[in-house]
């Protein structure tokens, strides 16, 4: 609309015949200000492209300058806010979309279990749990593969890291990994049981801000992960998918 304001025009009306002098005014003025107003707008919102970029490389600096405080700031504020346990309403709002919901209507928070998860197992690069009323929780790993190749050449060194025999193994080594915090594991106890994943979807990317999955202070982006692989998790929902070992998995290494 802003670009189509120098095209309108406003000519002069014809004669008109039949109406009282008092309302031929009144449209008249009212015509006159409809076209000062649209002259305003024209010198507000309007200018030639070059003008246009003159200004935007002026402002450029202050804004690229405003953006990097604002996220400086937003990364202080959320380590104040952890030194003390504080939580805001935003912050409510994030915990609840990234809480566990089981089939009964219970809910858990994951967080602690995807943590400990990454820090303890080399294996695993990154991992996010989801549970939205379903009968088992999925855990979404994506793996370093670094590690997993040079753990089938320590342990299986006649087969290719590459071939097929060697990708099974690695998500079953994935697979081990996981189920760390089993019953009957070294660190069994640590969590519910009910809310240990009971299968693994592999994913074939990582979490970062380039792929849009994680923020510019660096938490993941749930929504967006869930959306992007909505179809491997209803897949590991399947007699198929709920093994560790399937198309989906394989294809991800």
């Amino acid at each position: 609309a802003v670009r189509e304001c120098p095209d309108i025009s406003f000519p002069r009306i014809g004669t008109v015949s039949g109406y009282e002098s008092e309302l031929k005014d009144k449209i008249k003025k009212r015509r006159e200000d409809c076209g000062k107003a649209m002259k305003k707008v024209r010198g507000l919102f309007y200018a030639d492209s070059e003008a246009l970029k003159a200004e935007m490389r002026q402002t450029t600096p202050a804004m690229e300058a405003l953006l990097q405080l604002t996220l400086d700031f937003e990364k202080r504020f959320i380590a104040e806010k952890r030194k003390v346990s504080g939580l805001d309403y935003s912050d409510l709002e994030h915990e609840a979309a990234r809480l566990l919901i089981g089939e009964d209507g219970e809910k858990y928070s994951p967080e602690i279990i995807e943590e400990t998860l990454v820090s303890k197992s080399p294996y695993i690069e990154q991992a996010m749990m989801v549970n939205n009323q379903k009968p088992y929780t999925i855990a979404l790993v994506y793996p370093d593969k670094k590690a997993l190749t040079e753990f089938i050449k320590s342990r299986y060194p006649k087969l290719d890291p590459a071939g097929p025999e060697a990708k099974i193994k690695m998500l079953e080594k994935i697979e081990t990994e996981v189920n760390m915090f089993r019953t009957g594991r070294d660190d069994e106890g640590l969590f519910p049981q009910k809310w240990l994943p009971a299968t693994i979807c592999v994913l074939p990317e990582g979490f970062t801000e380039q792929n849009g999955l994680m923020n510019a202070t660096s938490k993941v982006i749930r929504g967006k992960v869930e959306q992007r692989y909505q179809a491997q998790m209803d897949y590991a929902y399947t007699p198929e998918g709920k093994s560790v070992v399937n198309s989906k998995n394989l294809s991800s290494l």
